[in-house]
């Protein structure tokens, strides 16, 4: 008999895509199983996977759904990740949403806190947090994926976390949770705009120019990184498309950083050497010394 939801324990949908991680998908799973939150739906969309995948997590629902309010699992052909969210969030029924990636791990007794959080802030959407960085064999690598990966000052995130999002991208990993609204097209962001290949830096950036987002500094998550981990390949991050969906939501001084930030990263990927982007880099980082006290 599945647990009943209480008014105690809104109803989370945590929402996995998976593609090729039959090597880590159990213990992903095993994590959410323990992670101590009473009310949980867990909903799975496999995103064409060419290794056992799916079968090895459909066979571990069968033996776990029990412990879930709901669970599901389907299969598509491969459409990539921004669709593949928008799939599991269309089918997900919680009041508030978290996205796993099925190579990542959850950190036990982390998720009751930061819903309270969120359920006594109405203005607030999201609640974002930092992880812990792993290998592929589960060995950690540090305290901090936000430092050891982006080299992202935690400190800043804490006091100003709308300016740090512009201006020092740190978030990797499952550390966020979300109200459904937060993807709803009138209070939120809406969908994921299916032509991203990455859609992180979109919606974080859409959520700071509503001033809906909020940084809690703990660790939530452990956060996999391989050789090929896209974290560490900024270039490939296709940071231009996403900094110009949404510059057109900045008003005022944020507008104006973030038209900086994007022009500064484009200068970089045309010659990251040439004396044009080393002078555009000391002008953008004398004026966001500037203005960074007033965020």
């Amino acid at each position: 008999m599945k647990n009943m939801k209480s008014k105690e324990n809104p109803l989370l949908s945590v929402l996995i895509p998976l593609y090729n991680h039959e090597k880590y998908i159990i213990d992903c799973l095993e994590s959410v199983k323990n992670e101590g939150y009473p009310s949980i739906e867990i909903i799975i969309v496999d995103d064409g996977s060419t290794d056992g995948s799916f079968q090895t997590a459909s066979n571990w629902l069968n033996s776990n759904d029990k412990n879930f309010i709901n669970s599901r699992i389907q299969s598509q052909e491969n459409q990539g990740v921004a669709k593949t969210l928008n799939t599991l969030i269309s089918l997900s029924e919680g009041e508030y949403c978290l996205v796993l990636a099925s190579d990542d791990i959850l950190i036990p007794n982390t998720i009751h806190g930061r819903i309270e959080i969120l359920e006594s802030n109405n203005e607030l959407l999201v609640l974002f947090s930092d992880s812990i960085p792993i290998d592929e064999s589960g060995k950690e690598l540090g305290k901090s994926s936000m430092e050891l990966i982006h080299n992202a000052s935690k400190s800043s995130y804490a006091k100003r976390p709308i300016l740090s999002l512009i201006l020092e991208w740190g978030v990797c990993g499952a550390v966020t949770i979300a109200k459904k609204d937060a993807w709803d097209s009138n209070r939120g962001t809406g969908p994921y705009p299916e032509e991203l290949e990455f859609e992180d830096r979109w919606f974080y950036l859409k959520l700071a120019s509503m001033a809906a987002i909020a940084f809690i500094d703990i660790p939530v998550s452990k956060y996999r990184v391989s050789p090929h981990s896209l974290s560490r390949h900024p270039t490939i991050d296709n940071e231009d498309k996403a900094l110009d969906l949404v510059k057109s939501e900045f008003r005022g001084i944020e507008y104006f950083l973030i038209e900086l930030v994007s022009r500064f990263h484009r200068s970089r990927k045309i010659n990251p050497k040439s004396l044009r982007t080393r002078l555009y880099y000391v002008v953008v980082h004398i004026l966001f010394k500037r203005f960074f006290r007033i965020f």
